[in-house]
């Protein structure tokens, strides 16, 4: 590895931040990830747990106590996300001390042990980098079974701000590392609204480029119990709420960059207007002028699937009032 030159005697470089409720089957994992890094300059590791209810503080405190320079817990005693406080600015933000942010909650993890340095020499090499990122694995928690995050063979190492909308999910949120400026450039926004994963890419890509290191170096733990995809799991209406939100969010970050990158962002809400009314199964208007140019896109079995799940829809309402 080469020598960054950062003065890194005492300095640390890289502040990661890894948040984490009930994740007591999978922290230790995390952990590890985490500890095992190889780099030329100092990190610290800001341990969020948000009043877990199980023994993930328990594992916590043992890694703590044996990487005191690495580890850095932050224990809550009751939920403060459920209280509605802001858990980045008022809890994390004042403890990050590194130039670089990276990010791993408590059910993901890293597996490669160079992962940091390679994106931190990578960002000190390229200033016009706005995120570093890298290709990443998805593991179904219920299935026990790995797949490729993204379809990796569609994409470039450096993307920019199109790409990115258009597939907010091309790389997750244990992959990303970016400068502490961002957040410091930004807070009034970031703390007006819940920061979602594909907001922060967009930001972030708004700045400059998005750089994806072609190597496998993270692990998206998909359907973990207490994920926001396992919460979901089925439920419409946190979907619809989900989508309804996002929408005012992307307008709000199309005033904040003062409508520089409005059509980019409009395409997008109306994709995410045209999910709302395919999750409601409401045909009329999925099937109307409005949103043909999405449902032209939906491959035959997806519309089949529609078409048979608006059927049962039917039949149960049916059923209840009989």
């Amino acid at each position: 590895m080469s020598d960054l030159n950062l003065n890194t005697n005492d300095k640390i470089v890289v502040s990661v931040i890894c948040l984490t409720y009930n994740h007591e089957k999978y922290i230790e994992q995390a952990l590890k990830g985490f500890i095992a890094q190889k780099t030329d300059f100092k990190y610290e590791v800001i341990v969020h747990d948000d009043a877990s209810t199980d023994n993930t503080q328990k594992i916590i405190k043992r890694y703590a106590k044996k990487y005191p320079d690495i580890i850095k817990p932050i224990y809550q005693k009751h939920n403060v996300f459920l209280e509605g406080k802001d858990i980045m600015f008022q809890y994390i933000f004042p403890q990050i001390k590194g130039k670089y942010i990276a990010l791993c909650e408590g059910d993901d993890y890293w597996t490669n042990e160079h992962k940091l340095q390679l994106q931190v020499e990578y960002m000190e090499e390229n200033p016009a980098c706005s995120l570093c990122a890298h290709y990443a694995v998805r593991l179904d928690a219920k299935k026990n079974r790995i797949s490729s995050y993204f379809n990796y063979d569609k994409i470039q190492e450096n993307i920019d701000l199109p790409f990115i909308i258009e597939n907010l999910d091309c790389f997750p949120t244990a992959s990303m590392l970016y400068r502490k400026e961002f957040l410091v450039n930004n807070k009034s926004f970031i703390q007006k609204h819940i920061i979602f994963d594909y907001i922060n890419k967009i930001m972030l890509a708004t700045e400059g480029y998005t750089h994806l290191i072609p190597e496998y170096m993270s692990v998206y733990r998909y359907r973990a119990k207490g994920s926001w995809t396992n919460s979901t799991a089925g439920d419409i209406e946190k979907l619809v709420k989900h989508f309804q939100y996002s929408i005012e969010v992307l307008k709000d970050l199309d005033s904040y960059t003062k409508r520089k990158y409005h059509r980019l962002l409009k395409e997008e809400i109306h994709r995410r207007e045209f999910m709302i009314a395919w999750k409601q199964l409401d045909y009329k208007l999925v099937t109307s002028n409005q949103f043909s140019d999405c449902y032209r896109k939906k491959r035959k079995t997806e519309k089949i699937i529609f078409m048979i799940n608006i059927v049962i829809k039917k039949w149960n309402v049916l059923k209840r009032h009989e």
